[in-house]
């Protein structure tokens, strides 16, 4: 509730919040003043030694009640109105009701909002009672549920299921599938990546409505942050009832036990899955520097990599489910046969264990490409290594391989790091890249910008073409003669041949240059 708050151990709440729900609530509501926006710290019955002195109390009664008080009336009243009393409460927050409405009903109302924000906006709620007690998540999940009146979900930062309430049923058939097998499909996570309430949604523990089509049911996402990271999301389902703001507020405080569970080292620590999976995140985090220590991971971790090792990065941020297909995941590890694959970053991240010395990686990779073709799944391979430590190092390659090919509109289903690796050089110049370009080229293009000509297009296709002209006509769908006319021009304007080596490499590195700077 925007104007609450806690002041030590008194528990306040605003007047204009409070009338704004009576409001709200109560039809009967004849009249309705706010004098002076203060808090109230109390709630009292009028009684005959009332005295309108305590300024921070909500006085319950009739107006009658007040017929015969002399001086100068101030205060905060909700009034059955039997009496009209307007030129006395003139200096008064009131509240005026109709005559049926139940005094008692106002009172327990009143009284839950108090108990509401005390239990949304104290500490020592029940919520960190039981973290204190050492319950664990389940147990905090279920006070969860049963006080937000909905269920509520725990998933880390890789989308793996950690716990779930079990007090109140989720109807939701998708989340009911994603807690029986433990995770959620990549499917799941590469839609849910799409939904713009998501993409926007604040590095906050603010709860953030989302809304998909594939359930009608809404949910609210709560990030759990620790040390400026997301480690986990916390999902309240509304499946019964509207999610009220007291919810909400319910909701944050949850979220704040649970940050504090997952910061013991026993839970914060195994958040993330089964020992394979802790292995390859610790791996690509840096957290394992001796490859003695890695190489015992794996061994406790139950799995023996091979002599020649590669990421494979499969963005999935246009990925859309096709048919009967839901498994994303076990038909990738039946593709490639011995692989492993996790979510990690937004993208999904393989590691591909080449363990059979007759066939090469453009064997297995072409083995995979007819699966890729039919889900329209683009993956960037990194260069092999033969040490476990150096997998974090092939994740950037991979990474920045699929950046590259994105930057420059590369079409293929495969992109491999061993061609994009002068890009990433030039990545790494932190001078001015036009200057060590070939002048002649630049030329070039500045004689197309000024008469729409498409000469410098023409020769970084013919160049990459090997200068063979039917190809090379193909590719620009025009006539080998024209082609042949706009060579001869080409030639003229730079005054040059294409047969010397050095000045043929400079020329194709240009291109790439200007590829990489998006010139062309």
């Amino acid at each position: 509730m925007s104007y609450n708050k806690a002041r030590g151990d008194t528990m306040i709440i605003s007047i204009v919040e409070l009338f704004e729900r009576l409001r709200k609530t109560y039809l009967g509501i004849k009249d309705y003043n706010i004098a002076e926006p203060i808090d109230i710290t109390d709630i009292e019955f009028i009684t005959k030694d009332f005295s309108s002195n305590k300024n921070q109390i909500l006085y319950l009664g009739k107006s009658s009640q007040l017929l015969n008080f002399h001086g100068n009336m101030k205060g905060n009243f909700i009034l059955i109105n039997d009496v009209d009393l307007s030129s006395k409460l003139k200096n008064c927050n009131y509240v005026l009701v109709d005559c049926d409405e139940d005094l008692f009903e106002l009172w327990n109302y009143i009284k839950t909002l108090f108990m509401k924000q005390m239990y949304t906006s104290n500490p020592a709620t029940s919520l960190l009672n039981s973290l204190a007690q050492g319950k664990g998540l389940k147990y905090l999940l279920q006070i969860g549920a049963e006080n937000i009146n909905n269920p509520v979900i725990l998933i880390d930062g890789e989308f793996s299921v950690l716990s779930y309430s079990t007090n109140k049923e989720i109807k939701d058939s998708l989340w009911k599938e994603n807690i029986e097998m433990g995770y959620c499909s990549y499917e799941f996570i590469a839609e849910v990546k799409k939904i713009k309430s998501v993409k926007e949604s604040p590095l906050s523990i603010e709860p953030y409505k989302v809304v998909c089509d594939e359930s009608n049911i809404n949910k609210f996402v709560s990030k759990v942050i620790i040390h400026g990271k997301v480690v986990a999301y916390l999902l309240l389902l509304q499946e019964e009832g509207e999610v009220l703001e007291e919810h909400l507020n319910i909701f944050k405080v949850l979220n704040s036990a649970i940050t504090e569970e997952l910061k013991s080292n026993s839970t914060y620590k195994n958040i993330k899955g089964v020992k394979y999976e802790n292995l390859l995140l610790d791996l690509l985090e840096g957290k394992i520097t001796e490859e003695a220590v890695a190489l015992e991971r794996m061994k406790s971790a139950e799995c023996n990599f091979g002599e020649e090792i590669h990421v494979l990065l499969m963005d999935i941020s246009n990925y859309t489910l096709n048919g009967k297909d839901k498994n994303l995941k076990a038909s990738i590890e039946e593709e490639l046969i011995g692989s492993k694959s996790i979510f990690y970053k937004d993208d999904i991240l393989i590691l591909l264990d080449k363990k059979h010395k007759n066939q090469s990686l453009d064997q297995v990779l072409e083995s995979f490409l007819p699966f890729l073709k039919k889900k329209k799944l683009v993956i960037a391979v990194s260069g092999k290594t033969t040490r476990l430590t150096e997998i974090k190092d092939k994740y950037f390659e991979a990474k920045n391989t699929m950046n590259y090919a994105k930057k420059i509109n590369k079409e293929s289903f495969i992109h491999k790091y061993k061609d994009f690796k002068f890009y990433d050089i030039l990545n790494k110049v932190e001078d001015n890249l036009l200057k060590y370009c070939n002048e002649d080229v630049l030329r070039l293009m500045q004689f197309d910008k000024e008469n729409s000509t498409e000469y410098c297009k023409t020769l970084k296709i013919y160049m990459e073409s090997n200068q063979n002209i039917n190809m090379t006509a193909n590719k620009l769908f025009i006539h080998r003669n024209t082609l042949s006319y706009r060579i001869s021009k080409i030639k003229e304007l730079l005054s040059m041949d294409f047969k010397e080596g050095e000045h043929l490499f400079e020329i194709l590195y240009t291109f790439r240059i200007l590829e990489f700077l998006e010139k062309i």
